[in-house]
């Protein structure tokens, strides 16, 4: 999802904002490599990293609403806007939604893949449990009871099969308390996984709200340029 969430992304530069889509795939690409190590297990945090990406991608965005025409800032020039990126708001509250959902949206779902692969490890474990000779007989004869085997008119094997399940699966149903917890608990996980903090939801409508804020900009370009003015003193010697 994240993979397909970059296509889309690069693909939305290509047609809308051609003007600035070579500088924007830097930034563009961190954040999306930043979303990729979150999920494989980093210790990273997201939150800083989108706020990051605004911050980079303020002197951009800036410059294509403002004076796409005339030649690209100087770097001294983008590090102050930079810098300024949190007094300008020059994205409105849209960059601090866009953190706070990502966060939150991937903060669920690595903790419920690492949940998931939790259960896997106990299944395994319990698939290759050693019950002894005397029980892996038993197993063997409740191949060839009718009842085990799904014809459910045979005549039931006399108890059989519950036999040997209180006698060989003792050890194993300790668990059952324990793993019903554990799939209440992944339950109530997949519950909140809905709405903005679905990281389907998010990944999937992550290229139109990065398209928002470049709209957000350009509406208010001349309100933005005003704040830009009240630190242009130290930044105009630099352009």
């Amino acid at each position: 999802m994240v993979q397909v969430a970059e296509n889309s992304t690069n693909a939305l530069f290509l047609d809308v904002y051609q003007s600035i889509e070579a500088q924007s795939r830097v930034p563009l690409g961190q954040l999306f490599a930043d979303l990729l190590a979150y999920m494989s297990g980093k210790d990273v945090d997201l939150e800083e990293r989108v706020h990051s990406f605004f911050d980079s991608f303020f002197p951009v965005a800036y410059h294509h609403s403002v004076n796409s025409n005339q030649k690209d800032f100087s770097e001294t020039f983008k590090e102050c806007l930079r810098d300024a990126q949190v007094e300008i708001r020059p994205f409105g509250d849209l960059s601090e939604k866009i953190a706070s959902q990502i966060s939150r949206s991937f903060e669920a779902a690595r903790t419920f893949l690492e949940a998931l692969q939790l259960g896997l490890e106990v299944i395994n474990t319990t698939e290759h449990m050693d019950f002894g000779p005397e029980c892996s007989e038993a197993f063997v004869r409740l191949t060839y009871c009718p009842q085990c085997q799904g014809f459910l008119q045979a005549k039931p094997c006399a108890g059989l099969c519950l036999n040997v399940v209180r006698g060989c699966l003792a050890s194993v149903s300790e668990l059952d308390d324990s793993w019903s917890e554990y799939v209440s608990a992944l339950e109530r996980l997949t519950s909140g996984m809905v709405g903005i903090y679905n990281i389907e939801h998010v990944l999937s409508t992550l290229d139109t709200k990065i398209s928002e804020t470049v709209s957000y900009l350009m509406a208010n370009s001349a309100e933005i340029t005003k704040r830009v003015s009240v630190i242009i003193a130290i930044c105009n010697r630099f352009k």
